[in-house]
C-alpha cells in the first residue's frame, strides 16, 4: 500500500501535494505523518497496553476508569468543564493534555502532516505519510451501522449523546472519521480530526488494514528518504508557510520546540 517510489526531494513532496489536490476535488483526503515508514498505526492506549503487558481485551475498562479518573481532576486545571455525557470532548481533551486514549490524530493538511514525519528526522531515516479517503472510509463506516444510529449517521453524529452511544455501544471492527463539536484549540491550529477505532479488543492497524487497507482508493502510504538537503529544503519551506512547532503547539513550549528546527536553515540567521 506504499506509493511507487520513495520521495527523495522537496520538488518530489510538491509533487505528490499536487496530486491530492487534484483528488480532493472528488472526496476528502486526511493526513498522519509519521518518523518511520516501520511504525504501526497505534493510539496512545493501545501503547499504554502493550507497555504494561495488559491484554487488549481490557482496553474498553481501562479507558472507562482513565476516562472518569480524568473527569474527576479537571476542575482543577479548567474553568470551562464539558457536560459529563460529552464523552467524544472528553476524550479530545485527554488527548490534547497528554493522557492515553483510543484517539488517533489525522490532519485534513498534507504539510502539516509532513511536518510530523520529519521534525525529528534523522538523516537516512525513511518517513512516512498515511493518506486516507475521509468520505470513503465514512461510508465504509456507515455500512456497519445499526438501522437506529442510521438517523444519526445522516446527522454527522454531532449530537453528543448520540458520539456517546456509538463510542461505548458500537463495538464493530470499524473505523470512524470523528470529531467533536467544540475543537479545542490544537485541533484548530492543526486541521486536525481523528479516525477511532470501535473495537477495542484488537489492534488499530489490523482493524485499518482490514477495512480501509483492503480498498485501493482509500488509502496510501507516502515514503520519504531523509537525507539532510530534503530535512533542511521542508524545514525551510514549512517554515514559509507558518507551519512550524511555534505554530501549531501554543505557548512558551511550542516556541521553545521551534527553536530545534532552525539551526539547520541558513536563511534564518540572515535576521537573526
Amino acid at each position: 500500500m506504499t506509493s511507487s517510489s520513495p520521495i527523495t526531494t522537496w520538488s518530489k513532496l510538491r509533487t505528490k501535494y499536487d496530486e491530492y489536490v487534484a483528488k480532493a476535488e472528488s472526496s476528502r483526503w486526511i493526513f498522519r505523518g509519521q518518523q518511520s515508514t516501520s511504525w504501526h498505526l497505534k493510539p496512545s492506549l493501545e501503547r499504554a497496553m502493550e507497555h504494561f503487558h495488559i491484554s487488549l481485551s481490557e482496553m474498553r475498562r481501562y479507558e472507562s476508569r482513565l476516562l472518569r479518573e480524568f473527569k474527576r481532576h479537571f476542575h482543577r486545571y479548567s474553568e470551562y468543564i464539558p457536560e459529563d455525557s460529552e464523552m467524544l470532548e472528553w476524550l479530545t481533551l485527554m488527548q490534547h493534555h497528554g493522557a492515553p486514549t483510543r484517539l488517533l490524530d489525522w490532519t485534513y493538511s498534507f504539510y502539516i502532516a509532513l511536518f510530523f514525519a520529519i521534525e525529528n528526522a534523522c538523516e537516512d531515516q525513511n518517513c512516512a505519510i498515511w493518506a486516507v479517503n475521509q468520505d470513503r472510509c465514512w461510508d465504509m463506516f456507515v455500512k456497519q451501522l445499526p438501522v437506529d444510529l442510521h438517523r444519526e449517521s445522516d446527522m454527522g453524529f454531532k449530537d453528543p449523546e448520540a458520539q456517546c452511544k456509538l463510542l461505548e455501544g458500537f463495538h464493530e471492527p470499524v473505523i470512524c472519521p470523528l470529531n467533536p463539536f467544540r475543537l479545542n484549540t490544537r485541533l484548530a491550529v492543526q486541521q486536525g480530526t481523528f479516525l477511532i477505532p470501535m473495537d477495542l479488543t484488537r489492534p488499530y492497524q489490523d482493524i485499518f488494514d482490514a477495512s480501509i487497507a483492503a480498498d485501493p482508493d482509500c488509502r496510501d502510504k507516502i515514503e520519504i528518504v531523509c537525507s539532510k538537503k530534503l530535512i533542511t529544503d521542508a524545514l525551510s519551506e514549512l517554515q514559509k508557510m507558518n507551519i512550524t512547532a511555534l505554530s501549531l503547539f501554543s505557548g512558551i513550549d511550542g516556541f521553545a520546540r521551534s527553536l530545534w528546527h532552525i539551526i539547520p536553515l541558513p536563511h534564518f540567521w540572515i535576521y537573526v
